[in-house]
């Protein structure tokens, strides 16, 4: 224990919690619009008018936004954008299609985003 009153490691971690916290606020609106994409395409699917142009956008925020939230720390966060984007770059029949795994892993997302800082 350090004689002075300092604390280190104490001080690193609020300084990297603070630092954390200016960066969510800085990419939040950025964050939030490629979620609405994700959004806009398992709604999409699920009246089955899911075009290619759409479903590559979702993916590449997907891709986007699981790096970005391992960036922030946001694990579970970023697990799920990453299920998302595998979702979405699937092929085949649109019956094929899991129309109800995507949907849940987006409210699951969105909750994720909603409920950090």
């Amino acid at each position: 224990m350090n004689n002075d009153g300092n604390n280190p490691p104490q001080d690193a971690a609020l300084q990297l919690a603070e630092e954390l916290s200016s960066i969510w606020t800085e990419f939040r609106p950025l964050i939030f619009s490629q979620m609405e994409v994700i959004e806009k395409a398992a709604g999409a699917t699920g009246v089955h008018s899911l075009d290619d142009e759409l479903r590559q956008n979702a993916k590449q925020e997907a891709h986007r936004l699981a790096g970005s939230l391992g960036s922030l720390g946001l694990a579970q966060g970023s697990q799920l954008a990453s299920e998302i984007e595998r979702i979405l770059g699937t092929t085949g029949h649109t019956d094929e299609f899991p129309t109800k795994r995507l949907a849940n892993l987006a409210v699951l997302l969105r909750h994720e985003l909603e409920t950090f800082h």
